[in-house]
């Protein structure tokens, strides 16, 4: 009867230990399945965001050419920036204000003085 019963105790436990380890390779293979499909998301993303950066790179490369027509209309007015001066006890002073002159009123002026 112990006999018996140590075999059947035997059993029991290798049993358990099968059910253990079969368990434990399960919680494995479900942790590299989740493993792989946090990388094919990743993955996925990363495409997504490389799209939307090429996207986004011919944008600002349209964006200078726009950027040209306007400069080039701008161009009819200038700012001129004023000097800066160092006095005699070394202070700097600016002379002039900045003024914005338009190139056609430079024109019609030169044309009278």
């Amino acid at each position: 009867m112990e006999r018996r019963n140590a075999l059947e105790r035997d059993q029991k436990e290798r049993e358990e230990a099968m059910e253990k380890k079969r368990m434990e390779k399960e919680r494995k293979r479900a942790e590299e399945k989740a493993e792989e499909e946090r990388r094919r998301q990743r993955s996925i993303e990363k495409k997504v965001y490389s799209s939307e950066d090429q996207k986004l790179s011919k944008e600002t490369m349209e964006k200078p050419a726009k950027m040209e027509k306007r400069t080039k209309e701008s161009r009819e007015s200038v700012t001129i920036e004023p000097k800066k001066t160092t006095t005699v006890e070394g202070r700097t002073t600016k002379e002039g204000k900045g003024k914005k002159m338009c190139a056609r009123n430079n024109k019609i002026l030169g044309k009278f003085l």
